[in-house]
């Protein structure tokens, strides 16, 4: 993949939540893998196409904090991405996409000299379930309750298994 950042290791200036650790942790069937690297593969054509990538740039320069940028952003690429498809993308990995691509926007402003820390991408990926999640109609809190309490973006920066484990395969209706 000629031109694409590579997100599959951790930076020296990065942190441990990487697109490689948070889909290590996904406990995935072989098709919901591919089906997931493709939804990432598309989310990455239309973050660095030469036609949308300055909206991300803008998006990224608009107000609020690094993390909601990070997650209100990859949320909207998510829709993009989901209307795109006439919603054949399957709902259970939207979740899941949104979180790999949060760490991609979140590597790709590391590579440009931006200070992104786990927390920056623990609350990015907060803020982006939360956005997914309004925008199909549910409930977060009930949606916490049902998957038994509310993680904090501290709980995902202190244990990158959490940030895995919370959203699995079937958990979006």
């Amino acid at each position: 993949m000629a031109g694409m950042l590579s997100t599959t290791q951790a930076k020296p200036n990065g942190g441990k939540i990487t697109e490689s650790s948070l889909k290590s942790q996904m406990h995935l069937t072989p098709q919901q893998s591919s089906q997931l690297d493709r939804i990432v593969l598309a989310g990455k054509k239309v973050m660095f196409s030469k036609q949308s990538h300055q909206m991300m740039l803008r998006e990224l320069e608009g107000p609020g904090t690094l993390a909601q940028k990070l997650g209100q952003g990859v949320a909207g690429l998510m829709a993009l991405l989901w209307q795109e498809s006439k919603q054949s993308l399957p709902p259970q990995l939207l979740i899941p996409g949104g979180m790999i691509l949060v760490t991609v926007a979140a590597d790709f402003l590391r590579q440009a000299g931006q200070s992104v820390t786990d927390q920056d991408i623990g609350q990015g990926i907060e803020a982006m379930v939360t956005a997914l999640l309004h925008a199909s109609g549910a409930d977060p809190d009930k949606v916490a309750e049902i998957g038994g309490g509310k993680a904090k973006a501290n709980d995902i920066t202190a244990a990158p298994d959490a940030a895995a484990a919370a959203p699995q395969p079937g958990a979006m209706p």
